[in-house]
C-alpha cells in the first residue's frame, strides 16, 4: 500500500453519509439509554457516521458545515416549535427529522407535524419496539 493509498479518518469522514444526533444538554436518565441506542443502531446496522450535539447553539452551525448530512435525530422530552425549529432541523425540508419524544408529548407532536413529509415522530416508550 503506498502513501497515496491511505486516507485519514479526518478525509473520509467528510464524504460519509452521517446522521446528526441532538440531545439537549441537562437529558435525564431515558434520553441517555435512547442516545446509546439510537448511536449503536444508526452506526452499527445503518452504517451512518455519527455526529453528536449536546449543545443546541450549535446545531445551526453544524447544519450548515457538515455537507454529508443524511438525517437529523432529535431526543428531547418537550415538544419542538413546528414553525420555528422543525424548519432549521430540515434545513427547510431537505433533511429527514426524527423526533423521540415521551409518549405523552409525541402524540400532539405527531398531530402538528402530520402534513409534513419529512418530519417522524416517535414515542420514546416503543422506540426499542420492532414496528415502525
Amino acid at each position: 500500500m503506498t502513501e497515496a493509498d491511505t486516507v485519514t479518518e479526518e478525509e473520509s469522514t467528510g464524504d460519509e453519509p452521517t446522521a446528526l444526533l441532538i440531545v439537549p444538554g441537562g437529558a435525564g436518565k431515558e434520553e441517555r439509554a435512547l442516545t446509546k441506542f439510537l448511536h449503536m443502531t444508526l452506526e452499527y446496522r445503518y452504517g451512518l457516521e455519527i455526529e453528536l450535539v449536546t449543545n443546541v447553539r450549535h446545531v445551526v452551525q453544524v447544519l450548515k458545515e457538515n455537507k454529508s448530512l443524511h438525517s437529523v435525530y432529535l431526543i428531547q422530552g418537550r415538544p419542538v416549535s413546528v414553525n420555528s425549529t422543525v424548519p432549521i432541523l430540515t434545513a427547510k425540508g431537505t433533511l429527514p427529522l426524527f423526533i423521540v419524544q415521551p409518549k405523552r408529548i409525541a402524540q400532539d407532536q405527531r398531530e402538528q407535524c402530520a402534513e409534513l413529509e419529512s418530519v417522524h415522530v416517535c414515542a420514546w416508550e416503543s422506540a426499542f419496539g420492532h414496528g415502525e
